[in-house]
């Protein structure tokens, strides 16, 4: 049971870092248009850029909340294997349909409710600057 707890222990190390990354993503993202403010004085130039960042991060934050959910499956089968199946593998495998898992993260409520705030946001300054 020691080796099946410790291998559990692992993958959560590893769900943990995710989600903190994803955390960590959405603060960049609010602090760099912040900074956008500040620095550009072109609204053409403001708008761009402040869309780039959105779509870029946003993909990025989508991808470690993939990442999260192929962890928590890898959990799952490891939770429910014997003790003397345990070979603490943590890989995760690609599988044909990883991109519309992918997709659908991106398209996940924490997601696109944050983003969409986001874009709804700026175009509501954009218009009024």
């Amino acid at each position: 049971m020691d080796c099946k707890v410790k291998h559990l222990e692992i993958i959560q190390g590893i769900i943990t870092r995710m989600a903190q990354n994803s955390f960590m993503i959405k603060g960049w993202t609010l602090s760099l248009i912040i900074a956008t403010y500040a620095f550009i004085s072109s609204n053409i130039l403001y708008i761009t850029l402040v869309l780039c960042t959105i779509i870029l991060f946003s993909s990025l934050d989508a991808y470690y909340l993939y990442l999260e959910k192929e962890y928590r499956s890898l959990y799952d089968i490891v939770r429910l294997k014997d003790e003397e199946q345990i070979d603490f593998c943590v890989r995760i495998d690609y599988e044909k349909g990883w991109v519309k898992k992918y997709f659908k993260c991106l398209l996940n409520k924490t997601i696109v409710l944050f983003y969409l705030a986001l874009i709804i946001v700026n175009v509501v300054v954009f218009i009024l600057i």
